[in-house]
């Protein structure tokens, strides 16, 4: 049926004029929720996109399961961060981070956070180190 319908140039354009991407933190920051609207084929390209990297990461340990919108998040990820890494490759230079840790709950529960930034758990202040 929508290889059948045809797309007028307005409904066409008006499919352009309300693309967009909405990036919220929570309160808290500790996730961030993201939601959007792009035109056909964008969308398209944007969904093989994220699929194709989604399929070349490595697969979940055994006995854990992750749904194709879960392995499409990483995928995002992956694709942001690759685009970052080639700017600081390609000489653009990079923005320097400072992470402040609070260490008064102890040296195994330290509280982590990047300056004018999110708090971060302890898997990612590990992976920082």
């Amino acid at each position: 049926l929508a290889q059948r319908t045809p797309i007028s140039a307005a409904d066409e354009q008006a499919a352009f004029d309300e693309r967009f991407l909405a990036i919220q933190p929570t309160l808290d920051e500790t996730s961030w929720n993201l939601w959007g609207k792009l035109p056909a084929l964008e969308g398209k390209i944007v969904a093989d996109t994220l699929d194709r990297v989604a399929d070349d990461l490595p697969e979940p340990p055994a006995g854990h399961r992750e749904s194709r919108a879960t392995r499409r998040a990483d995928a995002l990820f992956v694709v942001c961060d690759r685009d970052s890494s080639d700017q600081d490759a390609g000489g653009v230079p990079a923005v320097p981070a400072t992470v402040l840790i609070d260490a008064t709950n102890g040296p195994t529960r330290p509280t982590a956070w990047i300056a004018s930034g999110p708090r971060v758990g302890p898997a990612t202040l590990h992976r920082l180190l």
